[in-house]
């Protein structure tokens, strides 16, 4: 067993988290230092469509379900609920050094993506510019000004998911589990399913890569108890999100994504005018 060196093992990595702070802070030093916040469209017409809500919750200290403020009434679960994360909560802040929001999500997009260099064996100086890379991306920056807080999220915790992954097929399955378990929870808090699409895309791809080596390479026993440890790291952080996966599985049954009510009792077949044009 190694010894452990600190200017090996605890310095670099100190450094890189001090350089995605003062990026961060430079970035967005009218934050930090004017006292102003960014204008986000979209958060500021969330801010009117929960109101109702938020009333309700400050006046009785209870939860609404149901908001009459949007349409003719929706769901409150799609607006403005509070689901009781706040163990989550806390990882986010610690793992963020208390950041304010959004960009928060900006540091947290530098620190993932740097762990999932590290993982690769990339190293810590290379890691540090693709991480800076990756969190000053202009898909960033510019869903950070439009409001997409929660896809912006979402896409910075991928990195970390993907991360445990590959740590638990490089035999560090334990390391591997409770990366994956973490950041996949993380993720999903951000409840932005449709970037959870594309995770599981990138998941299931890499997954198809690690079976074509695994039978190359006579490893199959390895590769199931990989993926065997993987599965409950998954379930987990599943489970940590099950309330709003629940009321958004039952609400999209009614919404323009589910069964249409509209019925055909019967087809005429159509046909193409004739307008005596010949080619």
């Amino acid at each position: 067993m190694k010894s452990l060196s600190f200017n090996q093992h605890v310095l670099p990595h100190l450094l890189a988290v001090a350089v995605f702070l003062g990026v961060t802070v430079v970035m967005f030093h009218p934050v930090f230092f004017e006292n102003k916040t960014i204008s986000q469209h979209d958060i500021i017409q969330s801010v009117g469509a929960s109101k109702a809500l938020r009333d309700f919750r400050d006046q009785t200290g209870e939860e609404g379900l149901w908001s009459p403020s949007m349409f003719s009434g929706m769901p409150a679960y799609l607006i403005s609920v509070q689901w009781g994360h706040e163990a989550l909560g806390w990882c986010k802040r610690i793992l963020s050094l208390n950041l304010p929001a959004p960009v928060h999500n900006v540091f947290l997009a530098f620190l993932c993506y740097y762990i999932l260099l590290l993982a690769f064996g990339i190293r810590p100086g290379l890691a540090i510019a693709g991480a800076l890379g990756f969190g000053l991306s202009t898909y960033l920056i510019i869903g950070l000004t439009a409001g997409h807080n929660a896809r912006i999220g979402a896409i910075a915790f991928m990195p970390l998911v993907i991360a445990g992954i590959h740590l638990a097929f490089r035999n560090r399955k334990w390391l591997g589990f409770g990366l994956t378990a973490l950041g996949l929870a993380l993720h999903l808090r951000e409840n932005h399913l449709q970037i959870t699409y594309y995770l599981l895309i990138i998941v299931l791809v890499y997954g198809l890569v690690e079976l074509i080596y695994a039978i190359k390479n006579k490893q199959i026993v390895n590769f199931i108890k990989t993926v065997a440890t993987l599965v409950p790291a998954a379930l987990l952080a599943v489970g940590s999100f099950f309330g709003p996966l629940w009321a958004i599985n039952e609400y999209s049954k009614y919404s323009i994504r589910g069964k249409s009510d509209l019925t055909r009792t019967g087809q005429r077949p159509c046909r193409r005018p004739d307008h005596g044009i010949r080619i």
